[in-house]
């Protein structure tokens, strides 16, 4: 739907969806390329990659999502201490005046209570890779190479 309002017309910022139902993980998939290219600061970097989503998935919580991936991603790379974490304080400081986003945050992302499943579900792929990358079969396989 979002590209074929693009098709129509509507212009990147406003064609994508932001409906409750509207969550999916496609804009997440797109956001590793911002992160290996952009140099500038965090809060730019959240800046881009809610940008790029919003061309599709303009619901709060899949821009969240993005951003803390992209933080999370940006502080794997640099070898942070704990990047889970780090990504998320640092996105807690981006959004320190509250609003939706650090609704979004707090409730729908990290107050999520149950395992994840591998869904299309934005929050549950993101916490998917989370638990992926954490799984001990990946460790032992780490520590094989």
């Amino acid at each position: 739907t979002a590209l074929d309002r693009l098709q129509d017309g509507v212009p990147p910022s406003r064609s994508g969806l932001a409906g409750e139902r509207n969550n999916g993980n496609g804009s997440l998939m797109r956001t590793l390329p911002a992160v290996l290219v952009h140099t500038g600061p965090d809060e730019d970097l959240v800046d881009l990659v809610c940008a790029q989503s919003t061309v599709t998935h303009a619901h709060p919580r899949s821009l969240v999502c993005c951003a803390l991936y992209a933080l999370w991603a940006r502080a794997e790379l640099v070898g942070a201490t704990e990047p889970w974490d780090h990504a998320i304080e640092k996105l807690r400081e981006i959004f320190s005046k509250g609003g939706i986003q650090r609704h979004e945050l707090e409730t729908h992302v990290l107050g999520t209570r149950h395992p994840p499943t591998g869904s299309g579900y934005v929050v549950d792929c993101l916490l998917s890779a989370r638990a992926a990358l954490g799984a001990p079969c990946l460790e032992g396989a780490r520590h094989a190479e």
